[in-house]
Parts: C-alpha cells; structure tokens; sequence
C-alpha cells in the first residue's frame, strides 16, 4: 500500500474502488481494522497487490522483492490468499 502512497495518480482511484484519502486512512490504521474502514482495506489491500502485479503501471516483476520483499510468484500466492481471506470475512 505504501507503494502506492507514492505512485498514485489519476487512474488509481477506479482501480482501486476507493480514493487517495482512503488509502492513507487505511495505510495510518494498519494492521488494525474497525467495522468502518474493513471494506476500504480490503480494497486498498487487494487493489495495492492486483495492480503491483497485473496492473498496466506495474513495476516490473524484478523490483518486487524490493517493494513487497517476496519474488512474483511469492507475491502471486500471498495475492491469492488475501483475496480468499476477505471474501470469507
């Protein structure tokens, strides 16, 4: 998420399903999440791994290890886990 924070522009908020203030909001509250902001953290959480990955602004798959400190494939498997985590919530 915090990639984000310095990456964001004009498009993120569509991909993302919230805006720049929500990112902070949840960005300041991490871990912690309170019944008001669950569903932006889970936006923000899920858009932040969706478009470090597949997203057309990515970085490329070698400067992920520096951003998430896990390979492409590490951070493909963390993705999909963290989708099903917050679909079951």
């Amino acid at each position: 998420m915090s990639y984000w924070r310095t990456h964001w522009d004009w498009e993120c908020p569509t991909l993302f399903g919230i805006d720049f203030e929500d990112l902070e909001q949840v960005i300041r509250s991490w871990p912690n999440a309170t019944a008001e902001i669950r569903e932006k953290q889970a936006l923000a959480v899920i858009g932040s791994f969706r478009e470090l990955l597949y997203g057309a602004s990515t970085p490329g798959k070698d400067k992920l290890p520096s951003i998430l400190g896990l390979d492409y494939n590490g951070a493909e498997t963390l993705c999909a886990k963290v989708q099903l985590l917050y679909r079951l919530a």
